[in-house]
């Protein structure tokens, strides 16, 4: 049996690599992998219909915690990813990280080595919202984490072409959400 892949929930997770995070195979919000699923405010619990202060409440990390968009959206089995859980995404060995198109739709494709070469996440380049109007769609990755950068700050995965990076955005920007599986 592998234990590498499952559904929590009702929605498909994979490990990338041992000892590490269930990714989400799709974003919160989303009907198929590639698909941009919801934007959401940091720390607002749901996803962006329109601009926001809700999103300044609170300058810790809010993983699990009400605040959290992935616990509040798909239950309190998920969760967002701390910094920590970016990091090791993008900054491990233990991955393959290519910006690419996959059906279609462009964005950045992390791979498993070794025993879980076979398993994989695609980070479609949903762009983001910035009061009020979508930008960026098809071009720029943004995922939100459960970290708080400052009160009105916090971190994200940044994609562009070929950069890949974690940095901090703000907080009242509308951005998509990977969940991990709480442990």
């Amino acid at each position: 049996m592998d234990n590498t892949t499952g559904t929590l929930d009702g929605h498909d997770w994979v490990q990338l690599w041992e000892n590490g995070p269930k990714w989400a195979t799709m974003n919160v919000g989303a009907m198929f992998i590639e698909d941009y699923g919801d934007y959401f405010q940091w720390g607002a619990g749901s996803f962006v219909y329109e601009f926001t202060t809700q999103c300044y409440k609170v300058n810790k990390d809010i993983q699990g915690t009400s605040y959290d968009m992935a616990t509040a959206t798909w239950g309190d089995n998920w969760c967002l990813p701390t910094s920590q859980d970016l990091s090791d995404l993008l900054n491990s060995d233990n991955t393959i990280k290519t910006m690419t198109t996959q059906n279609g739709y462009f964005g950045l494709l992390v791979k498993g080595r070794g025993h879980y070469s076979s398993n994989s996440v695609f980070l479609p380049a949903a762009g983001n919202i910035v009061f009020g109007v979508k930008k960026d769609l098809g071009e720029d990755c943004f995922y939100w984490c459960s970290t708080s950068y400052s009160s009105v700050n916090a971190f994200h995965i940044w994609c562009y072409k070929t950069y890949i990076n974690i940095y901090f955005n703000g907080k009242e920007y509308g951005q998509s959400v990977r969940a991990i599986v709480k442990e």
